[in-house]
């Protein structure tokens, strides 16, 4: 008799501690279920898509590639970071535009830097996007690079980032190429127009500044397109 009691007891007693753990794991899988899970933002999102590039040397020349590169974005995604008259500093408007994202790299404090190439038919942009990490949104779209034209004419222009600089220095080189005609032997006569312009950043853009060494920089910096 005080056998078949201790049994009893015995079998009450696991099925106490079995119906305790089971609340207790039924406990745990609602907790875990209901755990937020993290969702990057479109901010994050966006610049993830930039290769980083922080050991890049000190002066990058910037100009469009021969060939596609970088990671292809979309625009619905840089339209959740960009402004519109930002996104509409990206492409020329004359067709479908596909963007790739080339680089990312540390500008100033608290501020990164984006490469974007566009292409656009057989056009084609560069554009420098700065953005500010804290508020996580962009400060400016600026052209490092673009090419535009057809047969009678085209115009062009690179770029040389001078990130080291306090505060960064932008000089851009621009370049119209076009062919007339000539009143005398009636054959083509080309020509080539270059000029270059100095920027300074000023916390939020690209400000342009006298540069009394204009004549040496455009010798000095020469363009990768040859025309």
């Amino acid at each position: 008799m005080k056998r078949s009691t201790n049994l009893t007891k015995n079998t009450a007693f696991r099925q106490l501690v079995f119906g305790v753990a089971c609340a207790a794991a039924v406990l745990w899988g609602c907790t875990y279920c209901a755990r937020p899970v993290s969702i990057p933002s479109p901010f994050s999102q966006c610049l993830a898509r930039f290769p980083s590039h922080s050991n890049w040397p000190d002066t990058l020349h910037c100009f469009l590639a021969d060939t596609s590169a970088g990671l292809s974005i979309s625009d619905t995604l840089l339209k959740t970071v960009l402004d519109s008259a930002q996104f509409e500093c990206l492409h020329f408007g004359t067709g479908e535009p596909l963007f790739f994202a080339q680089a990312r790299f540390p500008f100033v404090e608290g501020q990164t830097a984006c490469i974007l190439q566009t292409e656009e038919f057989w056009f084609g942009k560069l554009n420098l996007l700065i953005f500010d990490l804290r508020k996580q949104k962009c400060l400016a779209v600026t052209e490092l690079s673009h090419f535009y034209g057809g047969d009678g004419g085209q115009t062009a222009s690179e770029a040389w980032l001078f990130r080291k600089k306090t505060p960064p220095l932008l000089f851009v080189k621009r370049a119209d190429h076009w062919l007339t005609v000539s009143n005398t032997s009636g054959e083509p006569e080309e020509h080539l127009h270059q000029s270059g312009q100095l920027f300074q950043w000023d916390a939020t853009q690209f400000r342009v500044i006298a540069n009394p060494d204009s004549l040496p920089f455009l010798k000095r910096y020469q363009m990768h397109r040859k025309w």
